[in-house]
């Protein structure tokens, strides 16, 4: 994660801890670059040889990682130490239709209405539970009052889960109800969403989830809160609706903010980000939702939202 990333930063730190804590050097750069090298088949790096990538650092103090006196990308000097920064390198273009990634149709307040096959009584709905520990989810089955034709699902204690379809296939929408350890209250609302990245929102308020995905469609892709007609926070990715072009410390810092106003909700995860980004992974058990509904990932079936009515 970016924040992550940007605060504690990535193996040259991990290798520089486990230096620190008595690890042989030799050793710790070993672990950290030729064999995950070797375990992701990348055999034209990792080692200083023949036939391979010159990707390396030069240190004048082997014990500091953190502190190269020169590095080198495809045998190319990219940065020296004593010039205080890095060499310029021409930023990538990405096409200019990356940017406008997020088409979908308009979207109104009635589009968060559930219709129920019965005009008034109960129904028995399938709900997604999120757990604190991992990614996968279960199914639970909740029991709703059924007013006009329409599910009254803010009774229930659940939220509710829509997925837009925004790649301006379909415009499809696909319902779900969440619990468990999901936010208590507030919106959610993401375009970073595995593995089809369509746009994905969960709120107890329909008004503020309409709120923000009008706003994922203005930044063209992100992730963000949003609470009583307020952004709490907003992470913007208008590369395909999933990267950023910001520079670490900002991305890092907009993500964090977004990972510090899930919990602030009640969203009791480890990795609240990652939980929120995998309730769409129609490869991960138990229940996960799509543009065409909620999937049985271990049945490998679309399944309806209601089991049963009375």
């Amino acid at each position: 994660m970016a924040d992550v990333l940007y605060e504690q930063g990535h193996l040259n730190t991990v290798v520089q801890k486990a230096i620190e804590m008595g690890f042989p050097k030799e050793q710790a750069i070993y672990c950290a670059t030729y064999t995950p090298c070797q375990r992701m088949h990348f055999y034209d790096r990792g080692v200083i040889a023949p036939g391979t990538l010159a990707d390396f650092i030069l240190l004048k103090d082997p014990a500091k990682l953190l502190e190269p006196e020169t590095v080198f990308k495809n045998g190319i000097s990219i940065y020296k130490k004593e010039d205080r920064q890095a060499f310029p390198v021409e930023p990538y273009a990405f096409p200019e239709d990356f940017y406008h990634s997020v088409s979908i149709p308009e979207v109104t307040l009635s589009d968060f209405e559930i219709k129920a096959p019965i005009e008034e009584g109960e129904v028995t709905v399938r709900v997604i539970k999120v757990h604190p520990d991992r990614t996968q989810t279960t199914e639970k089955l909740v029991t709703m009052q059924v007013k006009e034709h329409k599910i009254c699902w803010q009774e229930s204690g659940c939220l509710l889960a829509m997925v837009l379809e925004r790649h301006g296939k379909n415009g499809n929408i696909g319902y779900g109800f969440l619990t468990g350890s999901c936010q208590r209250e507030g919106t959610v609302a993401t375009t970073f969403f595995h593995d089809h990245h369509n746009l994905f929102v969960a709120g107890n308020d329909p008004e503020d989830m309409l709120f923000a995905v009008q706003r994922i469609g203005e930044l063209q892709g992100g992730f963000l809160t949003v609470k009583d007609g307020q952004i709490l926070s907003e992470l913007a990715l208008p590369v395909c609706g999933i990267l950023s072009e910001a520079s670490i410390e900002a991305t890092g810092s907009a993500l964090k903010e977004v990972r510090e106003s899930l919990i602030d909700l009640g969203y009791e995860h480890h990795n609240p980000i990652m939980s929120v980004g995998t309730l769409g992974l129609p490869v991960s058990p138990a229940l996960k939702l799509t543009d065409h509904g909620l999937i049985d990932v271990k049945r490998g079936e679309i399944v309806p939202l209601v089991l049963s009515c009375s």
